[in-house]
């Protein structure tokens, strides 16, 4: 790869395992990472499931899906309504919160019934 050196080791901040978990608190670790990336000039690879995360973080995505991947580029050109229908079999669309971020918001999940999940929720 170009005599790139890579590092192997797991990322740590001051001395512990970085491991951020999928919820709203890890927005202030995500930041930091970014932070620290763009200051040393590192790259980093992230698992992320949460697309407004990887929306609101991530300067380029890689979505793959059953194996292949499906999409890579830059985050705002790969998450888009197309490929969350294609891919997750929803309609979707990408809106700009008040913050001025991305964000994916779900309108319907295509092949569920009404019917059904309305039954179900009023049983629950």
């Amino acid at each position: 790869m170009g005599g790139g050196r890579f590092n192997r080791r797991p990322a740590t901040v001051e001395g512990r395992s970085l491991c951020l978990q999928g919820n709203s608190r890890n927005v202030p670790g995500l930041k930091m990472v970014r932070s620290l990336a763009r200051g040393r000039g590192l790259v980093v690879m992230m698992a992320l499931h949460d697309l407004n995360q990887a929306l609101r973080s991530c300067d380029h995505t890689l979505v793959v899906a059953e194996g292949t991947a499906r999409a890579c580029g830059p985050t705002d050109q790969v998450i888009t309504a197309d490929l969350l229908r294609d891919v997750y079999r929803v309609d979707a669309r990408i809106e700009r919160c008040s913050a001025g971020y991305s964000h994916v918001i779900v309108d319907d999940v295509f092949g569920v019934d009404d019917r059904d999940t309305a039954g179900s929720a009023l049983q629950a």
